[in-house]
C-alpha cells in the first residue's frame, strides 16, 4: 500500500508488518521495510484490551461480575467515590482518578515506607464513577490487580491462562526469551536516539513492569495481533469458541462504539478512542466505525465488528500493523495518528464499509 510505503520513505518508522482481512479472506498481508513477520514487536498500551478480555473472562467465568466493586478485592484506603469504583467503571474508563503527580511521573507501583503500594493509600476519584471519563494507565493497573487478586497469579501466567492459550495466541510475552532478542523488532526509545531490542519503548512503561500490571510491556507477533483483531471483531476465537458470552462481548464493543456523553459536552469513547487531543484518532465519526487501539511505539489493531445475515456474531472487518515509531522526526506523534487514520479510512473505502 502506498500509505506505509511513504511512511517508510519518509522515516515514519524503519518497517512494519500488516494484515487486513474481511471475512474469512486476507485482503492485504504485507511486509515493508526493515522487518520480517516472525519479529516480536512492544504492543505498548495495546497490553490493556489483553487485560480486559482477562477481566472480561473472569467476569463469564462468574468470578467477579461487572458490578463488583473494586473495593471489595484491592484495599483502597480513601472513602468517597473510589470505594464505589465498579469493574465496568475500569473497562470503560468511566472513572476518573486522582493520583499524587509524582505517582504519574515515575510510577504507580511505588512503595510507602510500611512497604504497601501508594496507589491504594493515595489514589481518589475527581467526581462520581460514570459520570466522567479519563482514558489512562490507573485503568489497566487496577484491572491487573483485580485480575491478581481474583485468580491468586501474577499477571504474566494469569494472562496466558485467561486470554493467550484461548485466543490460541504462541509467541505473546512479557520477557522475550535472551535468545530470541534477534527476533525482536528494533526499539526507538522516547528518552534517547539509539535503538534497542527486547525493551519497552515508553522509559514510564518499563517502569511498570516490575509489577505486570498490564498497562504495557507485551511483545507480540503479526500473527498473534491478528488472531486478538479477529477475536474483537466477532466475539470469537479461530477456532470458534465463545470464550465469553456473546451478550458480554456484544455489550462491551457496543460501549465502545457508542461512546459516552459527558456534562463538558464532549463524545468520549474508552479503549484508547478519545478526543483529538487525547486519542489517536481525530474524531468521533471516525470512531464509531470501529474499535480501535494504538501505542505510542507505534503499533495498532483496528476490528469492525460487521453484522449481516442475521448471524450473531457478525462478518470480522479488521486489521493490524506493528511497527516501531522513530522519535526524532519533527511532529512524530501527529505524523503517526494521521498515518494510522489514513490506512483505516483507506482500507474502509475499498471495502465499501
Amino acid at each position: 500500500m502506498k500509505i506505509i510505503e511513504n511512511a517508510v520513505r519518509d522515516g515514519l518508522f524503519p518497517g512494519c508488518v500488516m494484515e487486513f482481512f474481511n471475512g474469512k479472506e486476507k485482503v492485504h498481508s504485507s511486509v515493508f521495510g526493515e522487518a520480517h513477520r516472525d519479529m516480536l514487536y512492544d504492543i505498548a498500551s495495546i497490553t490493556k484490551v489483553l487485560v480486559s478480555i482477562a477481566t472480561l473472562r473472569l467476569v463469564a467465568m462468574r468470578e467477579i461480575s461487572v458490578d463488583t466493586k473494586v473495593s471489595s478485592i484491592l484495599p483502597f484506603k480513601k472513602n468517597g467515590g473510589i470505594q464505589e469504583v465498579t469493574v465496568w467503571n475500569t473497562l470503560t474508563y468511566t472513572a476518573d482518578f486522582d493520583l499524587p503527580a509524582d505517582l504519574m511521573e515515575q510510577g504507580i507501583h511505588l512503595l510507602n515506607d510500611s512497604g504497601e503500594l501508594r496507589f491504594y493509600n493515595e489514589a481518589k476519584l475527581r467526581g462520581e464513577p460514570g459520570k466522567r471519563h479519563r482514558y489512562g494507565n490507573p485503568h489497566a493497573f487496577v484491572q491487573g490487580k483485580v485480575i491478581e487478586g481474583v485468580t491468586g497469579k501474577k499477571l504474566p501466567l494469569a494472562l496466558k491462562e485467561l486470554v493467550f492459550d484461548p485466543l490460541g495466541f504462541t509467541h505473546t510475552t512479557f520477557e522475550p526469551p535472551q535468545d530470541d532478542f534477534k527476533m525482536v523488532a528494533p526499539t526507538h526509545r522516547i528518552d534517547g536516539s539509539d535503538w534497542q531490542y527486547g525493551i519497552v519503548q515508553d522509559p514510564m512503561s518499563q517502569k511498570f513492569l516490575p509489577e505486570k500490571v498490564g498497562i504495557a510491556g507485551i511483545f507480540s507477533t503479526i500473527n498473534d495481533m491478528s488472531k486478538l483483531v479477529w477475536f474483537l471483531a466477532t466475539g470469537i476465537t479461530i477456532h470458534h469458541d465463545e470464550v465469553i458470552p456473546h451478550w458480554l462481548w456484544e455489550a462491551m464493543v457496543s460501549d465502545q462504539l457508542r461512546g459516552h456523553w459527558f456534562p463538558d459536552g464532549v463524545h468520549r469513547y474508552g479503549l484508547g478512542i478519545d478526543i483529538p487531543s487525547e486519542g489517536y484518532v481525530p474524531d468521533p465519526e471516525f470512531c464509531r466505525r470501529g474499535v480501535f487501539m494504538s501505542g505510542a511505539s507505534g503499533p495498532f489493531i483496528f476490528a469492525h465488528p460487521c453484522w449481516s445475515g442475521g448471524s450473531s456474531h457478525p462478518r470480522p472487518v479488521g486489521g493490524v500493523i506493528l511497527c516501531n515509531t522513530r522519535r526524532d522526526i519533527p511532529d512524530a506523534k501527529n505524523k503517526g495518528r494521521l498515518f494510522r487514520r489514513a490506512l483505516v479510512d483507506t482500507f474502509l473505502t475499498e471495502m465499501k464499509l
